[in-house]
């Protein structure tokens, strides 16, 4: 195992065969001379797209979920992650018609109108949550 080892110290990777491939051909393209900006995606060696494999390597999510020695691979390579996204802003809620103006509120509710919670009792009973209507009978 030393020997293979000394040969090639990649021959017992912990990563997906199918990673390597691409990996070794990127790795052979740059040893030949070429930039990571000759290899855009589509551009295939081996039948390999190695382009779009490399865009997809940078993506911040991708970056995250390799392994160390993945990601050090692809740094000797030339290969950086893109920043990580912004979060995007969770949209708030506008206040109801009754909180921005509790006035208008009122004028636009019924009269026997009780939010939720706000009950009535009933000849001693209690009747709690939700809307209650009592008409006297």
């Amino acid at each position: 195992m030393e020997a293979l080892a000394g040969i090639d110290p990649d021959w017992n990777h912990a990563w997906p065969l199918d990673w390597q491939r691409h990996y070794a051909a990127v790795a052979d393209c740059v040893e030949g001379g070429a930039q990571l900006g000759d290899l855009p995606p589509g551009a295939t060696l081996q039948g390999l797209d190695v382009g779009r494999w490399v865009e997809r390597q940078r993506q911040h999510i991708v970056w995250q979920g390799l392994m160390d020695g993945q990601r050090e691979r692809l740094v000797v390579l030339g290969v950086e992650p893109l920043a990580a996204p912004a979060e995007e802003a969770v949209p708030k809620k506008k206040p109801s018609a009754g909180a921005a103006n509790p006035q208008l509120h009122r004028l636009t509710q019924p009269a026997n109108h009780h939010p939720q919670g706000q009950g009535q009792e009933a000849e001693g009973e209690g009747c709690r949550g939700g809307e209650f209507h009592f008409d006297g009978h």
